[in-house]
């Protein structure tokens, strides 16, 4: 039996609410097109996505897109950016490549065309001003002109997930010889959905796989970009994949009075090594600042965590030590490492009240931060193995994450 469910803003599926088996759940989502009347000083005139629009650069402006000019071409280069920087999504991208505008019932991702226009579903997310050009008004506002060009829904009955896309053929078909830059923003977009949680990562992350700039970046640092928006991550630190970690921490977030659950920044610990080994009887030790938040974070941090993976290498087990500091008293952490698989761990600290959060701070860092903090400060990770210690760890992906407060807490 198939269940529905709507919901303002996306949530990937993981495998693990997949093996339940408990029925299902739908998710939905659109992708827009906007239309941008020509004025004069405006970059915009004519059919845009919102995530190039809200993501565009002045200072930058066109050299910050891709030079392909074809669709197909777009797509390809797509293609070849996932396989060069985040290749553990190179069969998830594929995948969908090969199922694109699909209209065959059977298959996973099963694409509808619409005979009429599509409701919008006003996910947006809008944190920034659009352009005045770009704008309607209707009973006496000023919206954005938007044409809804995809809607999805995701569909599970038993443990099979399906995805329906009902869509704006006619429109699409005319995109792809006629703005094919935009259509390929959108059909990314709606890609990035199945790792993705809200609207305001997704267009982030879709203008940086557009950008030449992700070409000259190492795969560990586009997989630091994505982690910093939220998309899952495994034990491994495999990008696009659940793992519990990051399941456990999204519910402390959640569970926390003080915090919006999708407003995260993740900053890397270090910025680009990914792996490294600590030998017994060895420390290794890592400095990070922090960057300056952005401006939609004007409310401060309700919560801060450190998260990492280990493993013992070779045929025995061991231990580990971690230590965290920023300034006065370190929070310290030891764990049993296996040799057999990968394990996860964190240290976190989260506000117990959605008022002040000055005395009421759970967690083993909750003394580390204060909610007017917005960045700017410096953090020291250090990992250790006693000298008696079984065998030499190699930790993965150390990283900081900073959850933002959902109202003002002072």
């Amino acid at each position: 039996m198939l269940k529905l469910i709507s919901a303002a803003c996306a949530l990937a599926l993981s495998s693990a609410a997949l093996a339940t088996g408990s029925g299902g759940s739908v998710v939905e989502n659109g992708g827009d097109f906007m239309k941008c009347r020509g004025e004069t000083g405006s970059p915009f005139d004519g059919d845009f996505t919102l995530d190039y629009v809200l993501t565009y650069d002045a200072a930058v402006g066109t050299a910050g897109d891709p030079a392909e000019g074809t669709y197909d071409a777009l797509l390809a280069r797509i293609s070849r950016v996932i396989d060069a920087k985040l290749p553990e999504l190179s069969s998830s991208w594929s995948g969908y490549l090969a199922l694109l505008e699909n209209r065959d019932e059977s298959a996973v991702r099963i694409w509808r065309a619409s005979s009429s226009a599509l409701a919008d579903l006003q996910d947006e997310a809008l944190v920034r001003e659009l352009p005045t050009n770009c704008l309607v008004e209707r009973e006496g506002r000023n919206v954005p002109d938007l044409k809804q060009m995809v809607r999805r829904r995701y569909y599970v009955d038993t443990n099979v997930l399906k995805i329906f896309y009902e869509y704006d053929r006619d429109a699409f078909a005319s995109a792809k010889g006629n703005n094919a830059l935009q259509l390929s923003y959108l059909t990314v977009h709606e890609w990035l959905w199945d790792f993705v949680r809200e609207p305001y990562a997704n267009r982030w992350i879709n203008r940086l796989l557009h950008s030449p700039r992700v070409e000259t970046m190492t795969a560990n640092a586009v997989r630091d970009v994505l982690r910093s928006y939220g998309v899952t991550t495994d034990e491994a630190g495999q990008i696009g994949r659940a793992g519990g970690q990051e399941a456990r921490l999204r519910q402390m977030a959640a569970a926390s009075p003080a915090c919006d659950a999708n407003r995260r920044v993740a900053v890397a610990f270090p910025a680009d090594a990914g792996r490294f080994t600590v030998l017994p009887g060895g420390s290794v030790v890592f400095d990070v600042e922090t960057p300056r938040f952005a401006d939609e974070w004007q409310w401060g941090i309700c919560g801060v965590a450190v998260l990492y993976s280990a493993r013992a290498i070779g045929s025995s087990d061991s231990s580990l030590q971690v230590e965290v500091r920023r300034g006065g008293a370190p929070a310290p952490r030891s764990m049993s490492v296996s040799h057999r698989s990968i394990q996860q761990d964190m240290l976190t600290g989260f506000c117990d009240d959605d008022e002040y959060c000055d005395g009421d701070r759970l967690g083993e860092l909750g003394h580390f931060f204060l909610p007017g903090e917005l960045g700017r400060s410096r953090w020291r990770l250090t990992a250790k193995v006693a000298a008696g210690a079984g065998a030499a760890v190699e930790v993965s992906y150390p990283y900081l994450v900073f959850y933002a407060a959902a109202r003002k807490l002072d």
